[in-house]
């Protein structure tokens, strides 16, 4: 029965190649080529470096942190292929009206979802660091364990993927676990390259740092010898089993008692019966659940959401910041939190407002006064934008050396900051907000991109000054201007009104919607 389903599984597979677009043939060649010329190049230059030129006592860590980093990015990589399968081509059903056990389709569907998402990749990377070290210590049986050792890791993998895929469908529907683990999966597979480009000079530094694992891999992996490359094969294979049949068993109950609980449907009934009291609550809450809904949009804003680390990197990596003294660190701490605050309460602010324009219709025939509805986007953007900062802010205050004066002047900037820009992005986002078929993440027209864009990079350019100028001569913070500043930017929060006052009119005149696709 196994052999039959993988048999329909294989000609699937086949039909579906075979009717592939000619655009599509070229995204897949183009995708292999890339694979085959930059990425697996880069994989073998990275483990030839660390595993021919280190040293034996960081050999245990650095297979500890590649056996890490390369679970997690398969482990996100295979989610999307395991809901496809398992919830979105509705073939389960499909199958189980036929005289086929749960046991034997779990059976094929995992041997065809092993081989295509872990099994091959980790089968490649054991047979790679296996001749590396065959060619570090001249024995040529490491390759052998290398390959049991990661096609266990394999194993382990899928497992994690299967848990975290039947983990999250308890809480959201399968579609949206689909957008969110593929939203997750696409990071990893850009993570891969990222880690090879950025992590390889510092994987000795990041290894070192980890638990040592020599009584792991030692006489297994390297330092080879007959007793503990026999032990480490037959523990693989035996971790590998236990693994399979717990899995087994888990995924056959989820066979028979059914995909998805009840729990959140009757949640969310409780949910949007409560909301209704409230219309401004009520739509702030329609927001809330189309992010949640789409979260390629998410993808949008993320760089901006990101912006400020990027920014600390740079101040906090060059010579100049290096050799700064204690007082830069608070300086930069502020200036970071302005310039980066500004950035995503434009850039969001603006984009959440245009997002009304693809149901605005809908939006004008609703009992709801404008006044609500801009209050409501208000109140959204508040929420999404200056908790989250808050939050960096904290994790920067614990990681770097930051005093709590500078801390507690960041975070009143990021407040009020956030509270005098949001109108100023929503009144953006109303000039001409862009509705498109094609690509429904596209909200804002190309001029209000090309002006937001540029205070972005001028932001950029600028933060290095604005640091300088919360600097006293003697090398403390300025704490009068610093005063000043923060009596100004509360008082634009006061006039930002205006920017809400231009929003609501426009809300109830209507948009000036640009159709685009």
């Amino acid at each position: 029965m196994i052999r039959f389903i993988l048999g329909v599984e294989m000609r699937s597979m086949i039909n579906y190649m075979k009717t592939l677009s000619d655009a599509k043939k070229v995204v897949y060649g183009l995708l292999a080529a890339v694979i085959a010329l930059f990425i697996l190049p880069s994989v073998v230059s990275v483990l030839s470096l660390k595993i021919l030129g280190a040293g034996e006592e960081g050999l245990g860590g650095f297979m500890l942190l590649l056996s890490l980093a390369a679970v997690l990015l398969l482990t996100l990589l295979a989610v999307n292929s395991i809901i496809k399968e398992m919830f979105m081509d509705r073939n389960i059903q499909l199958y189980l009206t036929f005289p086929v056990s749960p046991a034997a389709l779990f059976a094929a569907k995992f041997i065809r979802q092993w081989l295509i998402n872990t099994a091959l990749i980790m089968g490649a990377l054991g047979i790679i660091t296996g001749v590396l070290f065959s060619m570090r210590e001249g024995q040529w049986l490491l390759t052998v364990t290398h390959i049991f050792y990661f096609l266990l890791l394999s194993i382990v993998a899928m497992s994690l993927a299967y848990g975290l895929v039947f983990a999250v469908t308890k809480v959201l529907p399968a579609n949206k676990v689909s957008e969110v683990l593929s939203f997750l999966g696409g990071i990893s597979f850009v993570l891969v390259y990222g880690v090879l480009l950025v992590g390889g000079s510092s994987v000795q530094d990041i290894s070192g740092s980890l638990p040592d694992a020599s009584f792991l891999y030692s006489g297994f992996l390297y330092n080879f010898n007959p007793a503990g490359g026999l032990a480490g094969i037959v523990v693989s294979a035996a971790l590998a089993a236990v693994l399979v049949i717990l899995l087994r068993s888990f995924v056959v109950h989820a066979f028979k008692s059914g995909w998805v609980g009840e729990q959140s449907v009757k949640r969310r009934n409780r949910d949007a019966s409560a909301d209704a009291a409230s219309p401004v609550r009520t739509l702030v809450q329609k927001d809330m659940r189309m992010t949640l809904r789409d979260f390629k949009e998410w993808a949008v804003l993320l760089p901006q959401y990101l912006l400020p680390g990027v920014m600390i990197f740079i101040m906090y990596t060059n010579p100049a910041a290096i050799e700064g003294g204690g007082s830069m660190h608070d300086e930069r701490m502020i200036a970071v939190s302005v310039a980066g605050t500004i950035v995503i309460s434009l850039f969001a602010g603006a984009y959440n407002t245009a997002r009304d324009a693809a149901h605005f219709e809908f939006l004008k025939i609703m009992p709801v006064k404008p006044a609500d509805l801009v209050k409501a986007k208000y109140l959204f953007n508040i929420m999404t934008i200056t908790p989250v900062y808050l939050l960096a802010a904290v994790v920067a205050w614990m990681l770097l050396p930051v005093s709590t004066a500078a801390f507690l002047y960041s975070s009143l900037f990021i407040i009020l900051v956030s509270l005098a820009v949001i109108p100023a992005g929503m009144f953006a986002g109303s000039m001409q907000p862009v509705v498109s078929r094609k690509n429904p993440a596209k909200r804002l027209d190309t001029a209000t991109n090309v002006i937001l864009s540029v205070i972005m990079g001028v932001l950029l350019i600028a933060a290095g000054f604005i640091s300088v100028s919360f600097a006293r001569g003697d090398g403390g913070l300025d704490h009068s201007l610093i005063a000043i500043v923060l009596s100004v930017l509360a008082v634009s929060a006061g006039a930002s009104m205006l920017f809400l006052r231009a929003v609501r009119k426009r809300y109830e005149k209507g948009f000036n919607i640009i159709y685009k696709d």
